[in-house]
């Protein structure tokens, strides 16, 4: 068992060894960094904090998430790899979240930035304690020559702009990522409906998890203790799976609007609340590129594709069941008068019906061979009706044929 866990720890030292500082990063891996580092304090640190005693594979993940992590800074190192050896996360948590606050400070702050020609820059000097007593007479001297050649500035000095890594940096760990409740109207209504529930799950899991944690200080059975912390657990996880929904829906949205504008009427409603269109991909940017960035997009594209041949294909196949339901009812119909022309008519309808591969085209012969005898048999014995029968209605044909009878009888007579 020792032996396993030494050679572990021997592993994730070489890691730790091998992998870079922060600082020593190029400008693309801080960026990369940055955005890791951004979604583990926006997604799982909050889920690490709140699980209480309930010390899960999940959330043991979680841990050592962080701890990778941290070890991109040289006064975590000792601390990862002293965890990652003994493996009590649970009586680090504080150590770990104090540490991560400081790399969010030192982040947010600018430290250890890189400029885009690869120069290692600080945005802000770390505070320097003044040093106590009177400063020698050279410094109190140079002091007061600094103080009457510098020129009194007309306004205040201006800012320097702040690079792209830099504006990323300042909003790591969420300072400036918008709630879900700001993002809701972007979100389908089903989405919109679970989003609500996430507050009533937060405060589930709080509370089981404070009931789980007090039943321990009381040494109380695990069998009692158990059914809180499981609900606490499914109450978190139930909130990240609303979270991943979120995320996935809202790389989408990204991936629609940059293909149209116009999606969703999103743009419009944007710009009504006074945002430029580009303000909001931006917002979007971060979603998509979690879920994969291009290769999401392509796969995206690539269901669209599938899903539209499969609608063309389904209003092919309902176009076809539409023709073929139309000449059924057209040749097996009864209630109408059998005439040369409906015989036409339902001769073309079969050979329609024909083309279309309808698997039951023979019992629709049956009937057009029927109606052929009939007309025949018709001719054979009313031969004074086979103009008649080319007309399409044959009683109108019978009733002036039988008019016309009458009427030479008459003069007859």
């Amino acid at each position: 068992m020792h032996f396993c866990i030494g050679k572990y720890v021997q592993k994730s030292c070489k890691r730790m060894n091998d992998s870079k500082l922060f600082k020593d990063m190029t400008l693309e891996e801080q960026g990369k960094y940055l955005k890791d580092f951004s979604n583990f304090t926006v997604e799982k640190l909050p889920l690490l904090c709140q699980f209480g005693d309930a010390w899960t594979e999940a959330r043991v993940k979680s841990f050592e998430d962080g701890l990778m992590l941290l070890q991109a800074f040289s006064y975590c190192r000792d601390f990862v790899k002293q965890a990652l050896y003994w493996r009590d996360f649970n009586r680090r948590v504080k150590s770990f979240m104090y540490l991560m606050d400081k790399v969010r400070k030192e982040i947010s702050e600018g430290r250890s930035m890189k400029t885009a020609e690869g120069k290692t820059i600080v945005a802000l000097e770390e505070d320097k304690k003044p040093k106590r007593g009177r400063p020698s007479k050279a410094k109190a001297a140079k002091a007061e020559a600094q103080t009457e050649t510098q020129p009194p500035s007309a306004s205040p000095a201006q800012q320097p702009t702040m690079t792209p890594l830099q504006q990323i940096a300042s909003q790591v760990a969420g300072v400036e990522r918008l709630s879900l409740k700001e993002l809701s109207w972007l979100l389908t209504p089903e989405l919109q409906e679970e989003v609500k529930k996430v507050q009533l799950l937060r405060a589930t899991a709080t509370a089981e998890s404070e009931q789980a944690k007090a039943l321990a200080e009381n040494n109380v059975v695990a069998e009692i203790i158990k059914p809180h912390t499981e609900a606490t657990v499914k109450a978190m996880e139930a909130i990240q799976n609303i979270y991943n929904k979120v995320d996935l829906e809202l790389a989408e949205v990204y991936y629609r609007l940059s293909e149209d504008n116009d999606f969703g009427g999103f743009k419009a409603a944007w710009e009504k609340k006074g945002g430029a269109f580009s303000g909001l991909l931006e917002i979007l940017l971060p979603y998509y590129d979690k879920m994969g960035g291009k290769e999401f997009g392509a796969t995206l594209k690539t269901n669209d594709q599938v899903k539209a041949e499969k609608e063309t294909q389904s209003k092919a196949a309902a176009e076809r069941a539409q023709k073929i339901h139309t000449a059924r009812t057209y040749i097996l119909r009864d209630d109408q008068a059998l005439t040369s022309d409906r015989l036409k008519r339902m001769k073309e309808y079969l050979e329609e019906c024909r083309k279309l591969e309808y698997d039951k085209i023979v019992e629709l012969e049956k009937a057009v061979e029927i109606a052929e005898k009939k007309i025949e048999e018709e001719i054979a014995n009313r031969p004074d009706l086979f103009a008649a029968l080319k007309t399409t209605d044959a009683k109108a044909a019978t009733t002036e044929s039988t008019q016309k009878t009458a009427s030479k009888t008459a003069k007859k007579k």
